[in-house]
C-alpha cells in the first residue's frame, strides 16, 4: 500500500522485487557461505555488476499457504525479513502436474486429482521454502517445498515433491521440454516408472 492507494505492478516486477528482497535477506543474515563455489561465483558476479539473479537462494524461508492454484503451484505468504512478508506464487521444484486448462479429458481428470492432493498436503499449513529461484515463465518463484505433519509436530518436514510423486499424480520435472499428458499411456507410464 502506498501513500496514495494500492501499488499495482506487473507480476514480473513483483517477482524480481521478491527475488531481490530474498537475496538481500540472505546476504544480510549471512546465509551465503564464502567457502562454497556457488557463493564465490555469486560474489564474483555481483562484484562485476552482474548479480546472481538465476542462482537459487538457499533459504529456508517460512511461508503460510493461502491458496492452491493447481497440482504444482500454490500461493503463499513468505516471511523474507523481520516484519516483512510477501505474497507470491510458488511452483514446486522437481515435479510437473497435469494442467487444469487440459487438452484432453484424461489430463483434466489428472489435474483435478493432483490439485486436490496438493490441497490435502498443504492447504492452510506452514511450509519451508528452500532453493528459491525465479521461475522461467515469470510471475512466480520455484522452490523446494518442505511440509510439516500437523499430527506429528516434532517430526522433521517432508519434501512435497517426494510426497506428490509417491501419490502418482505428477511426474518428475527438472527443466527442458515437458511432454503431453494426452499421449496414449502418458498416465500409465508415469505410474509404472515411479
Amino acid at each position: 500500500m502506498t501513500l496514495f492507494g494500492p501499488l499495482k505492478l506487473p507480476s514480473r516486477v513483483l517477482v524480481l522485487t521478491t527475488t531481490a528482497l530474498l537475496a538481500a535477506s540472505a546476504w544480510g543474515l549471512g546465509l551465503t557461505h564464502a567457502a562454497s563455489p556457488r557463493s564465490t561465483r555469486a560474489t564474483t558476479a555481483f562484484a562485476r555488476g552482474g548479480g546472481f539473479r538465476r542462482d537459487p537462494l538457499p533459504g529456508p524461508y517460512p511461508a503460510l499457504v493461502t491458496h492452491i492454484v493447481d497440482g504444482d503451484t500454490f500461493e503463499a505468504r513468505m516471511r523474507i525479513w523481520f516484519g516483512l512478508e510477501k505474497v507470491t506464487l510458488v511452483r514446486v521444484r522437481g515435479i510437473d502436474a497435469p494442467e487444469l486448462h487440459a487438452r484432453c479429458a484424461a489430463e483434466a481428470k489428472g489435474a483435478e486429482a493432483a490439485r486436490s492432493t496438493l490441497r490435502d498436503f498443504i492447504a492452510g499449513r506452514r511450509v519451508l521454502l528452500r532453493e528459491v529461484g525465479v521461475d522461467k515463465y515469470g510471475g512466480r518463484i520455484d522452490a523446494s517445498v518442505w511440509v510439516f505433519d500437523p499430527s506429528a509436530p516434532q517430526a522433521p518436514p517432508e519434501n512435497l515433491a517426494t510426497l506428490m510423486l509417491a501419490a502418482r499424480l505428477v511426474r518428475p520435472y527438472h527443466g527442458g521440454k515437458r511432454h503431453s499428458w494426452c499421449t496414449k499411456g502418458a498416465f500409465a507410464a508415469m505410474v509404472t516408472t515411479h
